[in-house]
């Protein structure tokens, strides 16, 4: 669900550069297109060969078996350079669809069924993207490895050559299972004239629902704007706020769930209170009526173009609110997450080409998203002010905007900051959230009965 709503606001103030998702996608189609070997390994949906055909003994050729569900065109090139550094090993990429064209979800359901099958009876692919698949039982099954001991056993690993916040927050259970190559923020961008002419005062970065939630209503006593937040529906903020707050609702190590704990009737309750006293919409349509506005930031252009074309003259950056107990400071969401099977006989290799591939060191970067490599991240804010950043402004227009180096002086401290992580949902538990809790919305359940339902229907999902 993050991916449609993320396109949703990225395309509705053309904030983001990640709108050029379908752009992206048609340059790594190409490329695959190109790359005949791996369209002759596909059958029937997925990419596939033996993973242990060339795998032998020590000093001998071996495979490193990569697999994801849509084909990436940055892969393909560490394919080739760590290869050419490496020559007794072999990568085969493995991919289920070279672009975003399964409206059905057939060959996603095909591509998750058939990888818990491999990984539950010990084979399957070496380094798994688990971007679509269901991280929470894998770890839960112990399918995955730790790679927070890897990292620690491997002397050449620096962890300082990585952005640390990011790192040391996508912990899952007693460790990190899967490692991110890239991530963006989450934040809310408003109108500092307005605000500041209200001499309304509060922390962005400390601030919880309660004090958000008063701060909107000082806000809107003061006349500037209707609203005092906007956001695209109850249940699609619902949702988001449970991305936020995953960790504190389900123990997907131990297989427990937390909606009965008071957190999520507390983030119910604040949702309708704020719509009933009309300090928030969950009407998209109200977006230029509000002081605040939700947002995407994907990377240095991105950190601009959302400045530059926002509703408000002078606009500014603000962080989320948060739920009572969690971290000070910002949130983030990740995207390419690495694992390594527990089952793969290659290990160490597949442990070396992941960390290949977090370094950033293949020419072709992913200028959609923030990278965790922090050379690689110098060298994308290098190019940004070098070409600046395209933009669409309308049908068929774009418009390029300079970046000055000013225009970027607060997006390290901003990047910093984000030390909580927006979970990918697993899509059984998404979809119970989002049968479930309309009803306390439209009157028909209280927040506890709500809780307890979906309490009851998650615990079933994680022992199942």
């Amino acid at each position: 669900m993050r991916r449609v709503f993320t396109l949703f606001i990225c395309c509705l103030f053309v904030f983001a550069t990640g709108c050029s998702g379908t752009e992206n996608r048609e340059t790594a189609k190409s490329a695959a297109e190109g790359n005949s070997a791996g369209a002759d390994n596909q059958v029937d949906g997925l990419n596939k060969t033996d993973p242990n055909e060339t795998a032998t003994s020590d000093g001998k050729p071996k495979t490193i078996t990569v697999s994801m569900y849509y084909y990436n065109a940055y892969y393909e090139q560490a394919k080739r350079e760590y290869e050419a550094e490496h020559p007794n090993i072999t990568i085969d990429l493995q991919y289920a669809a070279k672009e975003d064209s399964d409206l059905t979800g057939q060959m996603l359901e095909k591509f998750r069924k058939t990888t818990s099958t491999e990984l539950l009876t010990g084979k399957g692919p070496d380094l798994i993207e688990m971007d679509w698949l269901p991280t929470d039982k894998f770890i839960g099954r112990k399918l995955l490895v730790n790679l927070s001991t890897m990292m620690e056993q491997d002397s050449s690993f620096k962890k300082e050559q990585y952005f640390q916040n990011i790192l040391d927050h996508v912990n899952q259970g007693n460790g990190i299972y899967a490692i991110p190559l890239h991530f963006n923020l989450h934040a809310l961008i408003g109108d500092k004239e307005a605000i500041e002419r209200s001499n309304v005062s509060f922390n962005d970065t400390t601030w919880n629902w309660n004090q958000f939630s008063n701060v909107l209503k000082q806000l809107v006593q003061k006349g500037d704007y209707e609203y005092g937040y906007v956001n695209k529906a109850q249940i699609s903020f619902i949702d988001d706020m449970v991305r936020g707050n995953y960790s504190r609702l389900v123990d997907h190590e131990n297989r427990k769930a937390n909606f009965d704990n008071g957190l999520f009737v507390q983030l119910l309750e604040q949702t309708k209170a704020m719509e009933e006293q009309r300090i928030a919409s969950f009407d998209f349509r109200n977006f230029k009526k509000s002081y605040f506005i939700p947002v995407n930031i994907y990377s240095p252009g991105s950190y601009v173009s959302n400045l530059k074309h926002s509703n408000y003259d002078k606009a500014a950056y603000y962080l989320e609110s948060k739920g009572d107990g969690q971290q000070p400071g910002g949130f983030f969401s990740t995207y390419h997450n690495l694992a390594v099977n527990a089952n793969s006989r290659v290990k160490a290799e597949a442990w070396d080409f992941l960390e290949f591939l977090m370094s950033g060191d293949a020419e072709l970067s992913n200028e959609q998203y923030f990278p965790l490599s922090k050379a690689a991240y110098e060298k994308q804010v290098g190019r940004v002010l070098k070409d600046g950043v395209t933009v669409e402004t309308g049908e068929n227009q774009k418009e390029t905007i300079q970046v000055k180096e000013t225009d970027l002086q607060d997006l390290d401290a901003f990047i910093a900051e984000a030390v909580n992580m927006k979970s990918d949902i697993p899509g059984e538990i998404d979809k119970i959230v989002f049968d479930e809790a309309p009803a306390f919305f439209s009157g028909q359940k209280s927040a506890d009965d709500v809780a307890k339902l979906i309490q009851n229907k998650v615990t079933t999902y994680l022992n199942e």
